[in-house]
């Protein structure tokens, strides 16, 4: 008979989409967000964002149930979403303002994904490697009659971080939506709702899906061994990180 062995299993890491990009941007940040639970001070726009997010979330479930809404319809829908807890009243109006703008454009500028719409806030949650689970959300997926089918990200200068980090959470999405669907999307696209915010479509590369998800992979591995490297000073990367005052000068 064999000796026996007691089975070591490594802890299962489940890790967002959100997370891994705060862990890509510094793991110490990372630490001390998600593990010491410390959070950057309020901003008075706080929930901005997340309201024109939601106001289009609706917009695309409607659509996809087969009312296409119109700018007549825009109001509304924003009173139901709009939420500005920390904003005074003057700077509500000024955001409930831009909001209802930014809709109006996506509603003239972006038609089609309301006709190509297939889901909305699609869930998706994968496992790469043993004992790693992602998941996340995929703001809105639409296909054309052609069979192309996009993954598409809303942002705004008030939910803003850059184009980069975005496009590479789209591919881990992209990667998401492969275990899900059997099959690997044909475009990402990052689609800016600022007055002047551009539309950036990407084709989807398998080689840089498989090189990122290859970084949470790593980023798995180090939270596994409790290992939150600070980046380097001369980066750059600490500038602009509301966390700096309490982890170095």
């Amino acid at each position: 008979p064999l000796p026996s062995v007691s089975k070591v299993e490594g802890p299962t890491v489940r890790l967002s989409v959100s997370e891994w990009k705060y862990f890509s941007q510094c793991p110490y940040m990372f630490k001390l967000r998600f593990l010491y639970g410390f959070n950057e001070p309020l901003v008075e726009a706080l929930g901005y964002g997340k309201s024109l997010h939601d106001a289009l979330a609706e917009i695309h479930r409607v659509a996809m149930d087969g009312v296409v809404v119109d700018e007549a319809d825009l109001p509304g829908i924003l009173d139901k979403h709009l939420n500005l807890p920390y904003a005074y009243p003057s700077l509500k109006e000024t955001l409930g303002v831009a909001a209802l703008r930014a809709l109006e454009r996506y509603i003239n500028h972006h038609g089609a994904n309301l006709t190509e719409a297939t889901h909305s806030e699609q869930a998706v949650e994968f496992s790469p490697q043993d004992g790693l689970l992602v998941h996340g959300r995929i703001d809105l997926i639409t296909q054309k009659d052609t069979g192309i089918v996009r993954l598409i990200d809303f942002k705004s200068n008030h939910r803003a971080q850059s184009e980069d980090v975005t496009e590479a959470q789209l591919n881990v999405y992209a990667a998401g939506y492969e275990d899900l669907m059997g099959t690997l999307p044909d475009i990402i696209e990052i689609c800016n709702l600022d007055p002047k915010g551009d539309t950036v479509q990407t084709p989807v590369e398998r080689s840089k899906v498989e090189a990122t998800i290859a970084e949470v992979n790593v980023a798995a591995t180090s939270i596994r061994k409790n290992e939150y490297p600070r980046v380097a000073l001369s980066s750059g990367a600490c500038d602009g990180c509301g966390l700096r005052g309490i982890c170095r000068k």
